[in-house]
């Protein structure tokens, strides 16, 4: 059995609000991340709808879906939706049980650290941020091979100093991209690459913002090993000194073999690299003539008004078509 596991907030939610308030003094650390405390990382402009929808009607395959909120749900999933859905609510203080020293957290890095502890789930799951949309239909195979998951990414080389230092080590090495060549819609690396370079190499697989897979297996046997999952998820807002779990994971799975690197085949936009004329350019190639399985649509609500109906009709579409 595979689940699936999908991170959800309603950032406006006055309660949501208040907690984040009281806690706005720790979001002002030197090494907390700036971007981690804006208000659109928590905005709710109805994606969730869609990305659970889409779930459901391009992943037949996934058994049950698992939404982690932090004492909320949206307001459209009521009972008979739960149901017909099989979505079951998890609550943060679920995944943090004995760690809820921790809580209230507004960190998805600290959250996702702890995805493997939620009550129930199978040992396989694919992990969503509610900002993440199914496009075409899928199988398991294109997420888990043979039990290995298969993760989306871009090796990419890490700054210069090291570079030099690897093409002196290994100079017939293949060639992978410079972080200027690095293509947009990748998670940067942060202190995951520092803890695996000098076992695995002067590289680093930088993640996409798409669906990715996990085996709870596999990440109990890397905390086992490396011992980081309590300090990562100690941080209620972004941290410098956090690691990308999914990142972490696949620097040592693919090395190992036990993960395996997947197609090109998600699409990405967010309001830093695309104009409202440019994204709704990628909408309509989308539509018209793409083969990407998954779409992120980060920031919705940086967008124009204008902009963020095409892109919600957009997935109406998706989601109302045959195909």
């Amino acid at each position: 059995m595979i689940d699936a596991v999908v991170l959800w907030v309603d950032g406006d939610d006055p309660i949501h609000k208040k907690k984040r308030q009281r806690y706005s003094g720790e979001a002002l650390q030197p090494e907390t991340k700036p971007e981690g405390s804006l208000p659109t990382r928590f905005a709710d402009s109805g994606e969730i709808f869609y990305c659970l929808k889409l779930i459901r009607k391009n992943a037949k395959w996934i058994n049950r879906i698992f939404l982690v909120t932090d004492q909320q749900y949206p307001s459209w999933l009521d009972q008979k939706e739960k149901k017909k859905l099989d979505v079951t609510v998890v609550d943060h203080r679920d995944l943090f049980k004995g760690l809820e020293q921790f809580l209230p957290t507004f960190n998805s890095s600290s959250i996702e650290t702890n995805l493997h502890r939620i009550p129930g789930i199978s040992d396989h799951y694919l992990y969503f941020n509610d900002d993440m949309f199914l496009l075409k239909s899928t199988n398991s195979e294109d997420y888990f091979k043979e039990h290995r998951p298969v993760m989306r990414g871009v090796w990419l080389d890490l700054p210069s100093r090291w570079r030099l230092i690897n093409f002196i080590r290994n100079p017939k090495r293949k060639r992978v991209l410079s972080m200027t060549e690095r293509p947009i819609g990748l998670i940067g690396a942060r202190a995951e690459h520092k803890m695996v370079t000098p076992r695995f190499g002067y590289r680093f697989f930088a993640m996409a913002h798409t669906p990715q897979p996990f085996s709870k297996h596999f990440v109990n046997k890397m905390f086992a090993k490396y011992d980081k999952s309590l300090s990562n998820c100690q941080y209620r807002f972004r941290d410098r000194r956090q690691y990308n779990m999914t990142a972490m994971a696949a620097q040592i799975g693919l090395k190992t073999g036990e993960i395996l690197a997947g197609p090109s085949d998600w699409a990405y936009i967010d309001p830093d690299t695309f104009s409202d004329a440019e994204a709704l350019e990628k909408i309509e190639r989308l539509e018209t003539r793409d083969t990407n399985l998954s779409l992120c649509i980060q920031s919705l609500d940086m967008f124009s008004q204008s902009t963020r109906l095409e892109m919600l009709g957009f997935l109406e579409r998706t989601l109302r078509s045959s195909a």
